[in-house]
């Protein structure tokens, strides 16, 4: 009997799937293959030329519609900006938006072969994080990272953390499709899980919040709406306490410090200034220091000289030392260094300004600090998107209607923080670092109305057709446009295409 060989269609199947598994791959460890495979998978549909089927997808596919005409507006908006160089370079860049959901629309694979996508996506992300995690806990190799960014090697931690709730998602979509997969992807889930608490990725725990949310009120409102809407209304008052106990402004008492003590043990004089305070303790950081003991005892324990030495981070390693020692609550003096174990010195050199150096808790006093001791922005995440937004506000009021124009956005900044003399350094005057109002500065009320409208489209179809994982996804994108401007980057814009397209195309084979 003879056998047939595999067609040249057949092949090109094979290329498409592969391209996609790759790009999978390349949104977790890095550009080069993100870039390479998707060039690759659209010169293979090129050569396939299967040109009538792919105008058919392309004239049914609303989602396709709108995408485009946002993008389209990038070009329109080059006519009144005046930068035209860095306007293409962003063009360029969100091409990839475009570009990826077309991968999955021109050529929507095959249900065995999103099953394969979405094990190369999960298996990716497991290799990755256990790398990150084995490497900055020092499992792995013998680097010494001064941050806990440093746990993310292949590229931007807020990107990777995006990833990694993403994964969940995929995640469960598998254990739908197979229920004994869940022996493997249960503990895989709850590792993504850990990952992101450790990770200390603000935008990780919003979207892992946000999704976490969505997840538990969809699966209570199937067996009782009223628990469902009890769950909802208590995690919205949680939030709102916790939101309010973060903003709250701490203060500090003075008359609790009227009366303290002026001269150490030794007999030196101490110095009192309760200024700033330290959430960790309520108390003020800047009390009962003895600069004298401070030097003497810190050039004992560690090379890293005490006067004009700087931690890891680069940080005034004086500066790190007493804010430690207030943390531990323990007079800035050679009694409170004698207090100090080794592990309390590594950590002071690795730049850790407290005791809670890990998970949550520290992300929570490190913001509850920069909210509270607001005086100098640079170096502190929260206060400079607080710059940011306020910049970003002003120039869009300028250009409410059409905004600056796609390449004028980076020139209207560098204006603003001129013109209104910035507190940030000239290296930390960045743009808004919010998707939103970047496109409504950059392409005015008309392109942030096209922008909310693709969106609005996905979600509604989503909800239609009941793909709860699929709205899952849009809530981690949407709060990521919160704090950054996603599709600013050809990881991020990569990352929002490859999984509109992914999720729009998926359909549950088991309900």
């Amino acid at each position: 009997m003879k056998r047939e060989g595999i067609t040249a269609k057949q092949v090109h199947s094979i290329i498409h799937v592969i391209a996609l598994c790759s790009i999978a791959i390349g949104l977790v460890f890095g550009k080069a293959i993100l870039s390479i495979s998707l060039l690759a998978g659209l010169l293979n549909l090129i050569i396939l030329a299967d040109f009538k089927s792919y105008w058919k997808a392309i004239t049914s596919n609303r989602l396709l519609h709108l995408v485009g005409a946002y993008y389209l507006f990038h070009f329109v908006s080059l006519i009144w900006s005046s930068d035209i160089d860095f306007g293409l370079h962003d063009t360029k860049v969100r091409s990839s938006l475009i570009l990826l959901i077309l991968l999955f629309v021109l050529k929507p694979p095959e249900q065995k072969d999103r099953l394969l996508i979405s094990w190369v996506f999960v298996l990716s992300l497991l290799l990755a994080t256990a790398y990150n995690f084995g490497s900055y806990t020092g499992y792995i190799g013998n680097g010494l990272y001064d941050d806990v960014r440093g746990m993310s090697h292949f590229g931007s931690h807020i990107r990777f953390a995006l990833l990694v709730v993403t994964g969940i998602l995929v995640s469960i979509y598998l254990i739908q499709e197979n229920q004994r997969t869940q022996l493997v992807l249960i503990p895989l889930i709850l590792w993504l899980v850990f990952y992101t608490y450790y990770s200390q990725v603000v935008a990780g725990y919003i979207t892992l919040f946000g999704v976490g949310t969505l997840l538990l009120v969809h699966w209570a409102w199937k067996s009782h709406k009223y628990i469902a809407i009890g769950i909802l209304s208590a995690l919205i008052i949680s939030v709102g306490v916790l939101l309010f106990a973060l903003f709250k402004p701490l203060s500090i008492d003075f008359s609790k410090y009227k009366d303290l003590p002026q001269f150490t043990k030794e007999g030196n004089a101490y110095y009192h200034k309760p200024v700033n305070i330290l959430p960790e303790t309520g108390e003020a950081i800047e009390i009962m220091i003895c600069w004298t003991e401070l030097e003497r005892e810190w050039n004992k324990l560690s090379e890293i000289p005490f006067r004009d030495g700087k931690d890891i981070r680069g940080q005034l390693i004086q500066t790190t030392i007493i804010r430690y020692l207030a943390s531990k609550e323990l007079s800035k003096d050679a009694e409170g260094i004698s207090q100090l174990s080794q592990k309390d010195v590594r950590n002071i050199e690795n730049g850790n300004a407290s005791i809670y150096s890990k998970g949550l808790i520290a992300r929570w006093y490190g913001l509850q600090y920069q909210l509270n001791n607001a005086n100098d922005p640079n170096g502190h995440s929260l206060l400079e998107r607080k710059e940011y937004w306020k910049h970003g506000v002003s120039i869009a009021r300028k250009n409410l209607l059409i905004g600056t124009g796609i390449g004028d956005v980076q020139l209207a900044f560098d204006q603003s923080y001129s013109e209104k003399k910035s507190r940030l350094l000239p290296e930390r005057q960045d743009r808004a670092h919010n998707m939103i109002l970047t496109t409504l500065i950059s392409m005015g009320v008309i392109g942030l109305f096209l922008f909310i409208w693709f969106h609005t489209h996905f979600i509604s179809k989503m909800i239609a057709e009941n793909n709860i994982l699929a709205i899952g996804f849009s809530v981690v994108l949407i709060l990521s446009y919160l704090t950054e401007d996603t599709l600013e980057t050809q990881t991020g814009v990569s990352f929002a295409g490859f999984f509109l397209g992914y999720f729009y195309i998926l359909k549950r084979t088991r309900e």
